[in-house]
C-alpha cells in the first residue's frame, strides 16, 4: 500500500469509532501469536536434536539413558504444542478468557521468561549431545520443567487465576 493509501486508511480510522483501538488489538493479536510461534519453534529445535541424539545412541546400542531422553523430548513437543495453541495475550469482546492491559503485561512478562527458558533448554540440550552423562541429562530435564511451569503460570494468568 503507498502512502496515499495508508493516509486514507488513517484518515478513515479518525472517523469511525473505535477503529484505531480494535487496528491497535488486532496488531498485539499478531505479535502475541508471532512470540509464540517463535518460542514453539525454538523449543521445537532443541526437541529435534533430541531426536538426533536418540538416532545416535540407537546407532551405538546404548540404550541407557533412551528412556529419559525421550521423556524429555516427549515433553517438549506437548509444551510447543500447548503454546502453538494457547490463547492469545488479548480478548475480544465476545472472547471467553477477558484479558485485562494489567493481565496482558504479566503475559508478556512471562513470555519474556519463556523464551529466555527456551534458550535455555537449547543450551542444555547442546551440552547433552556433546557430553551424554547424568548431569547434562539432569539439566535438561530442569530446563523443560521450568518450561512447564512458565506455559502453565502463563495460563493460569490468562485465566486471572494467578
Amino acid at each position: 500500500m503507498g502512502t496515499k493509501g495508508r493516509d486514507f486508511v488513517e484518515s478513515v480510522a479518525r472517523i469511525i469509532p473505535g477503529y484505531k483501538g480494535y487496528s491497535e488489538r488486532e496488531k498485539r493479536r499478531d505479535m502475541d501469536k508471532l512470540v509464540r510461534e517463535t518460542m514453539a519453534k525454538s523449543i521445537d529445535a532443541a526437541r529435534h536434536d533430541l531426536d538426533a541424539v536418540l538416532a545416535d545412541l540407537g546407532r551405538r546400542g546404548a540404550f541407557e539413558h533412551l528412556e529419559t531422553i525421550e521423556s524429555i523430548r516427549r515433553r517438549a513437543g506437548t509444551e510447543a504444542e500447548r503454546l502453538r495453541r494457547a490463547p492469545a495475550g488479548f480478548s475480544g469482546f465476545f472472547d471467553t478468557i477477558q484479558v485485562e492491559t494489567e493481565q496482558l503485561d504479566r503475559i508478556h512478562e512471562h513470555d519474556s521468561r519463556l523464551g529466555e527458558q527456551a534458550q535455555a533448554f537449547q543450551s542444555a540440550v547442546d551440552a547433552l549431545k556433546t557430553q551424554l552423562d547424568a548431569e547434562h541429562l539432569q539439566a535438561a530435564a530442569q530446563a523443560i520443567e521450568r518450561i512447564e511451569d512458565h506455559v502453565r503460570r502463563r495460563e493460569n494468568v490468562m485465566k486471572g487465576v494467578e
